[in-house]
Order: structure tokens, then C-alpha cells, then sequence
């Protein structure tokens, strides 16, 4: 298990308070014990509400959680320490196309759209620091995926893609083409690798 440690450790001079609001607390009950006289109920068998025989824990509850309050205030953390790498990449969209044609096995036993999804997998496992986005297209075009880093979401997003729909089949490749363009042309203060 990694060692714990604060961002802000000076938030734990705050715990050096809960031991005086506990001697604060038990002090004033003993002043204001037999403060006030009243006559002796003890005769009348009067039953304790339940929230009466908690009362005594509610101070409990409230040093805990203010004990809890100042150590999330310093910020404990754990794990591995997080390191800035700067990396240059490209930015580069993918543009596939889901119409009825990729139904056609004339590549092997597999299927066009199948034989794609393998070849742009192999291609994202081979990129480290590019941001790659996903535009599909049949009758109409959008994006799949926007531009991004994460790479296990891209190949998500590519195992997703199935067929159009008959009513959606078409090959509008030019709209694709400039949704893929426009996606780049986004700015993003990286180079980018245009379809």
C-alpha cells in the first residue's frame, strides 16, 4: 500500500483544536450541572426518548466530523506521483464508412467493415501521443468519436460500429471528408494530420 501524504499539511494544525473543544465541552457540562433547581421527577417513571440516550453521542459525531473536515482540508493523497510529460503529436481523423457496401466478403471470410476495424485498431495501438477522432458516414456523415487521447475509448467506440441502417445507406464521403476537416481545424495548438 503507498504512503499517504497531504497537499496541504498545514490544515492539520486544525486537529491540535479538537482536543481543546472536547476539554471546552466537558467543562462547561460541569458548569451548568445543578445551575437551575427543579424539583425531583424520579417518581413518575417517565420513559427516555431514544434521540435522549443518543444525545451524549452527538457531540461525538461532531468532533469526528470536523476531525474529518480539517483532514480532507489538507488534501491526503496517495499513490504514484503525477508527472507532467510534454509530447508531440499529431492530430488525425479516421473517416469509415458504414454503408451497405462494407458488407461485401471479396477480402476473405471476414467482411469489408469487420477487415477495417482491425486495420484502424492495429493503427491506434501504434500511436502514443496523436489525438485521433472517428467521423463514420453512409446516407449522412457525423462523429463518432471527437478527438481525444484515450485510446481504450476510441477502440470502444470501434468495436460499436455496425452496418447503417437501410434507410440511412448511402456514401455521402464528401460531407465526412468536411466534417473530418472541420473537426481539425479546431483549434488545439498541435499539427495536424488532415484525411
Amino acid at each position: 500500500m503507498d504512503a499517504v501524504r497531504f497537499s496541504e499539511p498545514l490544515w492539520l494544525l486544525g486537529m491540535l483544536l479538537l482536543p481543546w473543544l472536547v476539554w471546552q465541552h466537558l467543562a462547561h457540562g460541569r458548569r451548568q450541572r445543578g445551575s437551575i433547581r427543579f424539583s425531583h421527577l424520579g417518581g413518575l417513571h417517565l420513559p427516555a426518548s431514544p434521540w435522549a440516550r443518543l444525545r451524549p453521542l452527538l457531540f461525538v459525531v461532531r468532533i469526528l466530523g470536523l476531525g474529518c473536515l480539517v483532514a480532507a482540508m489538507a488534501r491526503p493523497q496517495s499513490g504514484n506521483e503525477v508527472v507532467d510529460v510534454s509530447a508531440d503529436g499529431v492530430d488525425i481523423m479516421l473517416v469509415l464508412d458504414v454503408s451497405s457496401s462494407m458488407q461485401a466478403r471479396d477480402l476473405g471470410s471476414a467482411n469489408r467493415l469487420d477487415v477495417a476495424r482491425e486495420v484502424v485498431a492495429r493503427f491506434i495501438d501504434g500511436r502514443e501521443s496523436d489525438r485521433i477522432g472517428m467521423v463514420l458516414f453512409a446516407g449522412e456523415s457525423f462523429t463518432q468519436c471527437p478527438l481525444t487521447l484515450d485510446y481504450d475509448v476510441l477502440l470502444q467506440f470501434l468495436g460499436e460500429i455496425r452496418i447503417a441502417e437501410e434507410s440511412w445507406d448511402g456514401t455521402a464521403i464528401g460531407m465526412a471528408m468536411i466534417n473530418a476537416v472541420n473537426r481539425l481545424r479546431e483549434p488545439s495548438g498541435r499539427s495536424s494530420a488532415r484525411p
